[in-house]
């Protein structure tokens, strides 16, 4: 029988888990484990792991290695760290690593000490969010693109900002469909919970930082609230900009109408319970919870930052962020007004290659060719 094949995936982060994190996973949950396991390698931080994510890796049979953040000054050290990690019992032959601006090191070494296959994943089409990570990340982004030899991006949006005139592989943000499908049973249950049997629900999920434009999102909302009465907003996630939203919401006098959840592992049941989604972010690789709000039947309001990928059904619609707010507060209410009977989105999706269960056979693919490619390249 042929042993497993680990591949080392590197992240930034096993604390905010976000739309990385559940790319990996969701793979990880479909793939067939008995030819391959994921193994996780994240930067160390002040933060407490999420441990019902932690709890997951393990028992899918993945590994977890705690790495230092790389800075000026630690380089040797994150260097000889990383090259442990390599020579360790298991030799891997694939590392994907889902960090550009950390390519240079990790891909560098990965290269040196002979991995076969080298992986630079994009899941975004911005190199940060402040100027100064910007001019940091840039230059470090170069320097990583040539250690790679296989290249996977979320959108072609991502892929050719990354990997310019590049061959690279569009790997959808694929999802379990069937987890999402709308429930009506689900929807009452969760509304219930929540107290807003009558209330008109808008939600959003994502991290709390700059890149979601939430300040923006609450701007509409507050606009939504004067007219109607009965609207709430539900914003699921963590991030470093809770605090100041908490405050910015309770400047307006929108505590009890601006809930804010939290991480969560039911997020799935918050999409049922909703009426629209929002996501005005300022960019996105994808946003794979554009994918995740279609299959619950939800009608979605984004911005224009959106790829193209995201357009898999009639149920969302973009909206320049330098349109007047009004735009933006009529498309919500259209919702209420059109009264539309949510309903299965699920064959559109299938069909534009959101199905985990079929992506994860390619993705699978993927990995095995690519490692018998350089087999034969080294005959």
């Amino acid at each position: 029988m042929n042993k497993v094949m680990r591949i080392l995936h590197i992240v930034n982060d096993l604390s905010n888990i976000g739309g990385i994190q559940k790319w990996i996973m969701n793979y990880f949950e479909y793939i067939d484990r008995n030819k391959i396991v994921f193994d996780f390698a994240y930067h160390n931080s002040c933060e407490p792991l999420n441990q019902s994510f932690i709890d997951k890796i393990y028992n899918l049979g993945g590994n977890i290695i705690e790495l230092p953040k790389i800075s000026v000054c630690s380089l040797q050290e994150n260097t000889k760290i990383f090259r442990e990690v390599l020579h360790r019992g298991e030799k891997y032959k694939i590392v994907h690593c889902h960090m550009a601006n950390a390519a240079f090191l990790y891909l560098k070494v990965a290269k040196e000490e002979n991995v076969p296959v080298r992986i630079l994943h994009s899941h975004q089409n911005k190199a940060a969010d402040q100027f100064s990570h910007v001019v940091r990340n840039i230059p470090l982004i170069k320097m990583g693109l040539k250690y790679s030899n296989l290249r996977f991006a979320c959108s072609s949006l991502a892929g050719d900002w990354l990997f310019k005139n590049q061959k690279y592989q569009v790997i959808p943000n694929a999802i379990d469909l069937q987890k999402f499908n709308y429930s009506e049973i689900r929807r009452k249950s969760i509304r219930q919970k929540m107290n807003c049997e009558n209330k008109f629900v808008i939600g959003s999920v994502g991290r709390l930082c700059a890149q979601k434009n939430y300040f923006f999102a609450i701007d509409i909302f507050s606009k939504i609230k004067k007219l109607k009465h009965n609207a709430v907003f539900w914003i699921i996630g963590i991030g470093p900009l809770e605090q100041k939203l908490k405050a910015y919401v309770e400047a307006l006098d929108l505590k009890e109408s601006v809930i804010f959840l939290g991480s969560r592992n039911d997020i799935s049941d918050f999409y049922q319970g909703m009426d629209a989604f929002f996501l005005p972010s300022l960019y996105e690789g994808l946003g794979i919870v554009n994918i995740e709000a279609q299959a619950s039947g939800l009608h979605c309001v984004v911005s224009d930052a959106m790829p193209k990928e995201v357009f898999a059904t009639n149920l969302i619609e973009a909206h320049s962020l330098e349109a007047p707010k009004d735009e933006w507060v009529n498309a919500f209410l259209e919702v209420v007004d059109s009264n539309i009977k949510r309903k299965s989105s699920l064959s559109l999706l299938q069909q534009a290659n959101f199905d985990i269960k079929q992506q994860a056979k390619n993705l699978e693919k993927y990995y095995l060719d690519a490692l018998d490619d350089t087999r034969r390249i080294e005959k």
